[in-house]
């Protein structure tokens, strides 16, 4: 007769496994479509702005004369167009006097390179005190140019494969 020993079975807690099934899966779908990587372009933008035309004032003088039988006060300005555009300018004279202030606004065409005397006429009294002054509005014209500027934007690795296609 065969001894048995009665041995107690001991029975152990399953074995917790670690899911790397699903952690694998979930790892592949962050890699891909997580967007974590930086992709830099180029754009190009057409822009147009309006600016005025360059010009210098080269002298600007007030004279008095008769005009008929009216004492009268001229205003010269001078003006050279040194843009590469011809254009309309204005001028306007003011006249200040102690009576007030007399304006006059003279426009004139004046070609790049160009100089033109532009004069203004104040209505004016024989010995009277005046001031003599000016602005000059230049007309505009349109500048248009490409600028190009660099985005970057974050992608996936899924949208990175998809262009390569």
């Amino acid at each position: 007769m065969r001894k048995t020993s009665k041995t107690k079975s001991k029975l152990s807690p399953p074995e917790k496994k670690f899911p790397f099934g699903i952690l694998g899966v979930l790892l592949l779908f962050l890699i891909l479509f997580l967007p974590i990587i930086p992709v830099s372009y180029p754009t190009e933008e057409y822009i147009t702005t309006e600016v005025p035309l360059k010009y210098t004032v080269l002298n600007a003088w007030a004279s008095s004369g008769l005009k008929g039988l009216n004492w009268v006060t001229y205003g010269h300005v001078q003006l050279r167009n040194d843009d590469d555009q011809p254009g309309t300018f204005v001028v306007n004279c003011y006249f200040i006097t102690l009576d007030g202030t007399l304006t006059d606004s003279v426009r004139v065409y004046i070609f790049p390179g160009e100089v033109k005397e532009v004069t203004c006429v104040g209505d004016t009294k024989f010995g009277q005190d005046l001031r003599f002054s000016y602005d000059v509005q230049p007309p505009t014209k349109t500048i248009s140019r490409t600028v190009t500027h660099t985005l970057t934007k974050t992608v996936s690795l899924f949208q990175l494969l998809i262009k390569a296609i």
